[in-house]
């Protein structure tokens, strides 16, 4: 059996206990925004097709953190290294649903952010025809965003997984027994396509408020640009790992490192930052919610 790393850093610690207290603080802003969107008083005002997606992101988000933070990103730190090195030190299926959902919530998780991105500039370019195409696109857009994460990852189903010791802590490895694009291909190819697209709607909708600060939209326009320019820098990170790993291999790990420890971080920024920007930047929520919060914790009169 390998034996963990020697390697100890302390600021890897502090990084995530510095994500752990943003996810303590976020995850509630997040049920308290998807019990507003689902409340029978406000269904039917958040009912238009930029909140049907976001309610979707919202609860991958949810998932993608908690799953990440804690079956991922825990492990590197080098805590309780040689208890979780004995028990799953060898190749089995124990930890393959750990490893399929880790790929699969990533990747629905950047289709989904980018298919809102592609809601706001839609706003813009269809205008009038914007909720006739929605209401027979949104279906078919979000099976997609399940449907292509799902081929690119489920041969990982079927392939055994194991934690082994890393430069920095233990990470999972799988043995792939079926012929299928590598996880990091398909990451970076799903990434740079979701960040060519998140380029173009995000410039859009810059060129939109920047001619028309006053437009009603300009809110939501302002939430599809910070999750555009979020997703885009989430793509860079996945296409610069697989670049130090298959391509830029004579280069130093050092390098490859610097990009393979930022996808924790980077991923805590793709999760949490979508909500910080629709509650900062639409005021209708952030009022509608106090009016919530404050009804629910009237006392009762008899």
């Amino acid at each position: 059996m390998s034996k963990c790393p020697h390697d100890d850093a302390v600021w890897p610690k502090y990084i995530y206990l510095l994500e752990t207290i943003l996810g303590l603080v976020s995850l509630p802003l997040y049920i308290l925004v998807l019990c507003l969107i689902t409340r029978s008083k406000t269904k039917q005002k958040y009912s238009t097709p930029f909140y049907r997606i976001f309610t979707w992101h919202a609860c991958f988000n949810i998932l993608s953190f908690i799953h990440h933070h804690i079956f991922l990103e825990f492990p590197t730190l080098n805590i309780f290294c040689a208890q979780l090195l004995s028990r799953f030190h060898s190749f089995s299926y124990r930890l393959t649903p750990i490893y399929f959902l880790a790929y699969f919530l990533q990747h629905s998780q950047i289709c989904l952010s980018t298919l809102v991105s592609v809601n706001r500039m839609s706003v813009i370019t269809l205008g009038a025809k914007y909720q006739q195409f929605w209401a027979k696109a949104l279906p078919y857009s979000l099976v997609m965003c399940f449907l292509v994460p799902l081929l690119l990852t489920w041969p990982l189903l079927v392939s055994e997984v194991a934690l082994l010791p890393t430069n920095s802590g233990l990470g999972m490895a799988y043995n792939k027994w079926i012929t299928w694009p590598s996880n990091s291909l398909s990451s970076a190819a799903l990434s740079l396509l979701c960040a060519i697209l998140n380029g173009v709607s995000t410039g859009v909708l810059v060129l939109r408020i920047r001619s028309n600060r006053g437009c009603a939209q300009a809110n939501l326009l302002g939430v599809g640009i910070a999750l555009g320019t979020i997703s885009i820098l989430f793509s860079i990170d996945q296409v610069m790992i697989y670049y130090h790993l298959h391509i830029a291999r004579n280069l130093s790990h050092a390098a490859f490192g610097r990009f393979h420890d930022a996808r924790f971080l980077v991923n805590t920024l793709a999760t949490l930052a979508p909500i910080w920007a629709l509650l900062i930047l639409s005021s209708e929520m952030r009022a509608d919610i106090v009016k919530m919060v404050s009804r629910t914790s009237e006392p009762l009169i008899e």
